[in-house]
């Protein structure tokens, strides 16, 4: 299918979730326009300054203005202007207190159509100007977790059961994940507890189901119900941490677990300092490393993120995502500088993701995104 194709079934999509509304009395256009042009100008961290100031003009016929802009850069190929119009509405819509998802419709509608990258930066463009967004939040667990993610996800799951957040189905998927790490127990905790707040959660009651006769019958191979599964999660410490106290095992972990909560409340800069004190207190964590480097690299600091990167991949080879992750590294540090050895770099690295990782959709898409841009 051409791109021109997808993007012309994207919009159609589009439309169907957005349909049209009766125009509205209307704000003085021309101030809306001068308002776009300014923002526009200026820093995005300015936007919502600006937007504040013009709140008045923010009415129903500055959304509709602004939705068919949106349709007409997909009609017309223009993704990034769609996208940025997209984010403008959003940003509005927190404003004026109205619930819009433009971002997020978008974001699925580029999954369905095979863009996993361009769906992943706009639900973290969402999170990165509303971070406690729960339903934004569980569908970035999801699509992870269905890519073989298990970290992120269960991090993301985990966070959201706490808060009450769609509690069953996250304890439900938690215990996939549990069950591919063969931590039985914690598994049947969580789906009991699923069925319990939800009598209706088939999926769960089946795996539930499952486990009880496989623990019956002395051995349990994990299951393959609901989102598809991946590869284990990165072990907690690396060959050396035999060597640490409990005590040191459990500053690490603490530091660690600050660390998350503060990454997942879109505090980058926080959570890399703790994630720098966790590896401190145990410099066998492999998964401190990974996760600083993720953080590293969303904030743009290519070169500690490689360094972290490659020194998880040191202490732990068999690591998937420590070698994912310093992919992208050499990757983004290839689109600013064009140099070939990073290209060539980052294709070794999704190359030996994709061994330890071969069920890995993501993976995938990374290596021949790799192949095209080493042919042109």
């Amino acid at each position: 299918m051409s791109r021109f194709q997808r993007l012309l079934i994207f919009a159609l999509l589009l439309g169907f979730l957005m349909p049209p509304s009766p125009p509205a009395r209307a704000a003085d256009e021309s101030l809306q326009v001068m308002m776009l042009k300014k923002l526009f100008a200026s820093s995005t961290l300015q936007w919502r300054e600006i937007l504040e100031q013009n709140r008045k003009i923010l009415d129903n016929s500055f959304f509709e203005r602004v939705e068919r802009r949106i349709r007409w850069g997909l009609d017309h190929g223009q993704v990034e202007d769609a996208v940025r119009f997209a984010v403008v509405a959003d940003m509005s819509g927190l404003i004026v207190n109205r619930k819009t998802n433009y971002r997020l419709e978008m974001a699925k509608m580029f999954l369905r159509l095979g863009n996993i990258q361009m769906t992943m930066d706009l639900v973290d463009n969402i999170l990165v100007m509303d971070p406690k967004n729960q339903e934004v939040r569980f569908y970035k667990a999801s699509v992870v977790h269905d890519g073989g993610n298990l970290v992120d996800s269960y991090m993301l799951y985990d966070a959201l059961a706490k808060e009450g957040y769609r509690r069953s189905e996250c304890l439900y998927r938690m215990a996939l994940i549990e069950l591919r790490r063969e931590e039985q127990d914690v598994a049947r905790r969580h789906l009991e507890e699923a069925i319990r707040l939800d009598p209706q959660n088939t999926l769960a009651r089946q795996e539930l189901d499952r486990l009880l006769k496989a623990l019956s019958s002395a051995r349990f191979v994990p299951g393959e119900t609901g989102s598809s599964g991946g590869t284990d999660l990165p072990p907690f410490s690396g060959a050396g941490a035999a060597s640490l106290t409990p005590e040191q095992k459990v500053r690490a972990q603490s530091f660690f677990d600050e660390a998350e909560m503060a990454r997942q409340q879109g505090n980058l800069a926080r959570a890399a300092d703790l994630f720098n004190n966790a590896i401190q207190a145990n410099p066998q964590m492999v998964k401190a490393h990974v996760y600083l480097g993720a953080v590293y690299f969303q904030l743009r600091n290519l070169e500690p993120a490689i360094r972290v990167l490659e020194e998880a991949c040191r202490l732990d080879p068999q690591d998937a995502e420590a070698w994912r992750y310093l992919g992208y590294c050499f990757e983004r540090r290839y689109d600013a500088n064009q140099e070939a050895t990073d290209l060539t770099r980052a294709s070794e690295a999704f190359a030996k993701a994709g061994v330890l990782d071969p069920q890995n959709a993501l993976l995938k898409m990374d290596l021949e995104r790799i192949r095209t841009k080493t042919k042109s």
